[in-house]
């Protein structure tokens, strides 16, 4: 289903790819992700939508992360991603 969200949102389809991903059931972190780069784009026209889809993601990866850090950069908003910044787990 990811494969189909990432289909659609190169094509720029952002109504096609949310219904795709809101019939998903059990949602992955892959999912979320694909979903998340589409409007960090700017391809849906709200740029907070990425923020919000990252505050729905219980277990936010690296690449995750690196989304939404960009997203934040993009958008200007500062403040939301120090906070982010500080979630990030340190591997030792």
């Amino acid at each position: 289903m990811s494969g189909l969200i990432d289909m659609f949102e190169k094509c720029t389809d952002i109504t096609t790819a949310q219904e795709l991903f809101d019939t998903i059931e059990n949602k992955n972190i892959i999912s979320y992700n694909v979903l998340n780069v589409f409007h960090f784009k700017g391809l849906s026209g709200d740029d907070l939508k990425a923020l919000e889809i990252y505050n729905s993601i219980l277990t936010p990866n690296e690449q995750t992360y690196s989304i939404i850090l960009n997203a934040c950069s993009h958008s200007l908003l500062v403040n939301e991603a120090e906070q982010i910044f500080d979630l990030i787990p340190i591997k030792c």
